[in-house]
């Protein structure tokens, strides 16, 4: 009988080994094919039979990861690295699983050790530095300034990439439209629908599927708006016009399209076209608008990246798209860079699992400097979490913004989130430095260290102030008051790290000392100050300027509540692109005004956006950026004092709205 029982075995062995050959073929093909859900069905129905097959066990891990599944991916994972077969990249993907499921110590040990297998590769050094207990706490020190809630038209499916639109928001989604409508078509991908845009009202518990004529038989999403909401930039699987085409290796890359409605509170999107840099043989998606529409921020793997994927910008120039630039390795990483987004203030919000965060994607900030940005700031908790994080609009206007999260307690697979920032409130006032004595109608800005810019001051009464400033950064608070040396303060970013422990209030007010100024002689011995020529007002020599020029070039004026050049202020600049490259060392700063008809914070922004028009004209037509230095004041500092708006001719409010260049050096 045992003779019997080993022929028997020796027949069916070949058998079985054909067997398994056959079936390691089609999940080979399934993964190819990115059919992760039906590969992990058979990987896992292989390595069930023959647990010593390592090709298996390896994709079934990386099957795991690309359906974003952290805990069924270390499991795997677990076992991969472990087989002496396993090459290093494995070790990365085990330290991010276990990452994202929270076990920073079991990961901080295999970044370390990756790190060492490939030392070419900054990120295992970088995030095994970053989960130090040390460093860890930096990733919660601004956890009590964030108000979190989920939003009420989360489905149980997967809802994500919000963008705001006309009192609302588009976000993407594959949940059904109703529970009657019938799938029509599956993504092979994860066995999910494909993905459609939904619109939200703010506030609301259900979301309206778009119209057909945006919304196609593939992904769609994410999308942006231009500022009029009747021009669209979306994402979509390279579709258009019934014409589905894929790349040399049979894969449909993504694509971006733009597309307008016809009136301002339509959504039937007409004159879809593509974007002039997509291809065939790469993807291109994730778009973000800058405020004026000039700058359109994008993701792609085209080939010469840093990464899997990258952040791209494109300039519309004389009616077309620039070639893409890449943003450069301080925003990119070897890992992938994703969902842009650019704020008021012209700062950029990513998603990134290549710069250190807490576990799988993490939102980064990097703030608009001189037209450039700095090094990505991670946001931290409860923003971020140990999962994937991504996709963050916000508002300062508002205070308030909305993110993507798959964190757990969600209602589905990914999740909308909405936030509200709370911030600390300081109270400032400008004393006389001899008198101690409060000092009436003084203005008052404050300056932000890292990025140079004016952070809004709303103005209390004739002698109080009061800002609320961004955490992580230093403040300088200046005084300007005629008849005194100007005045300045200074907030540290330790100070703002803890105020929010005390109350949203910090009880102690700012006092910024002012120094009497010294009157200057008149020619001729009179002893009285000159006059100005163009306010009729007396004009002081201040103790500590520092002997700038100052350039009130003339007609570079603005249309009231508007930022764009006129044709007037464009041949002023004219004069200076003359002028700076006459003299190439000949640095200058953009300084914009506004009048007084509409609040103080309201025109702190509109010189912001004055500054920046100003500046995108130079830097257009070949001005070095490093040249330029932006600022604004709004109303702080008037050519014609109008405390009461209606006091002023037209006339008069004119010639507050303007911009001055200050010469830095040359």
């Amino acid at each position: 009988m045992r003779y019997v029982f080993t022929i028997f075995l020796l027949l069916t062995l070949p058998a079985f080994a054909h067997a398994q050959k056959v079936r390691m073929k089609l999940a080979n093909s399934k993964y190819e094919q990115f059919h992760y859900a039906d590969a992990i069905m058979m990987f896992e129905d292989i390595v069930a039979s023959n647990p010593n097959n390592f090709e298996a066990t390896e994709k079934l891990a990386h099957s795991y990861r690309k359906i974003n599944d952290s805990k069924k991916a270390e499991e795997w994972y677990a076992k991969v690295v472990q087989n002496a077969k396993s090459q290093p990249i494995n070790m990365l993907y085990y330290a991010q699983a276990l990452a994202m499921n929270g076990k920073y110590a079991e990961s901080r040990k295999w970044f370390a050790a990756y790190s060492a297998a490939v030392k070419n590769d900054p990120r295992g050094d970088r995030f095994a530095r970053a989960y130090a207990d040390s460093v860890m706490r930096r990733f919660f020190q601004d956890s009590a300034r964030y108000v979190i809630d989920t939003v009420g038209f989360n489905s149980p499916q997967a809802d994500f990439s919000p963008m705001f639109f006309r009192g609302g928001i588009v976000f993407a989604s594959n949940r059904t439209p109703s529970q009657t409508t019938p799938i029509k078509h599956t993504f092979q991908w994860n066995k999910t629908p494909y993905l459609d845009l939904y619109f939200a009202q703010s506030g609301g518990n259900s979301a309206d599927r778009l119209r057909k004529s945006i919304n196609s038989r593939y992904h769609e999403g994410p999308v942006t708006f231009y500022r009029s909401y009747d021009s669209i930039i979306f994402t979509r699987n390279n579709y258009l016009n019934g014409k589905y085409q894929t790349s040399k290796d049979k894969t449909n890359k993504l694509k971006l399209y733009f597309a307008n409605t016809k009136t301002d509170a339509s959504d039937d999107w007409t004159n879809i076209t593509e974007f002039p840099y997509n291809s065939n043989e790469y993807s291109t998606g994730h778009p973000a608008l800058s405020t004026d529409g000039q700058t359109l921020y994008f993701v792609s793997d085209m080939p010469g990246g840093y990464g899997g994927t990258d952040i791209y910008m494109s300039v519309f120039r004389n009616g077309r798209w620039s070639k893409p630039q890449n943003l450069g390795p301080e925003i990119n990483t070897k890992g992938n860079e994703m969902f842009p987004f650019i704020d008021e203030n012209g700062d950029l919000y990513f998603a990134s699992n290549g710069h250190p965060g807490l576990g799988g994607l993490d939102i980064f900030v990097a703030r608009s400097k001189n037209g450039k940005f700095t090094a990505p700031r991670n946001m931290g908790a409860p923003i971020n979490s140990s999962q994937d994080d991504f996709a963050l609009i916000y508002s300062e206007d508002l205070d308030e913004g909305y993110f993507t999260s798959n964190r757990e307690g969600g209602k589905g697979d990914d999740d909308i989130y909405r936030f509200t920032v709370k911030r600390c409130k300081f109270i400032i006032a400008a004393v006389n430095a001899r008198t101690k004595e409060i000092i009436t109608k003084a203005k008052v800005e404050a300056i932000e260290e890292e990025t140079g810019a004016n952070t809004r001051i709303q103005a209390l009464n004739d002698t109080l102030f009061t800002f609320k400033p961004l955490f992580q950064s230093n403040y300088k608070l200046h005084a300007v008051k005629e008849g005194f040396a100007d005045g300045y303060a200074v907030i540290p970013d330790s100070v703002l790290a803890t105020c929010l422990l005390k109350g949203l209030d910090v009880s102690d007010t700012i006092f910024i000392p002012l120094e009497p100024a010294e009157p200057v002689v008149a020619k001729g011995g009179e002893g009285k100050p000159p006059v100005s020529e163009s306010t009729g007002r007396p004009r002081y020599r201040y103790k500590g300027d520092p002997n700038v020029k100052v350039i009130e070039v003339k007609n570079i004026y603005y249309d009231f509540d508007k930022f764009n050049i006129r044709p007037d202020a464009a041949r002023e600049l004219d004069k200076l692109i003359a002028l700076m490259n006459e003299y190439p060392s000949l640095k200058v700063e953009l300084s914009s005004h506004t009048d007084t008809r509409a609040d103080n914070l309201y025109n702190i922004r509109l010189a912001q956006r004055r500054s920046r028009s100003a500046y995108n004209y130079l830097v257009m037509r070949g001005i070095d950026p490093a040249r330029l230095i932006v600022n604004s004041f709004g109303e702080n500092k008037l050519v014609v004092d109008c405390p009461d708006f209606s006091d002023c001719s037209e006339e008069e409010h004119q010639l507050n709205r303007r911009t001055e260049i200050i010469i830095l050096s040359y």
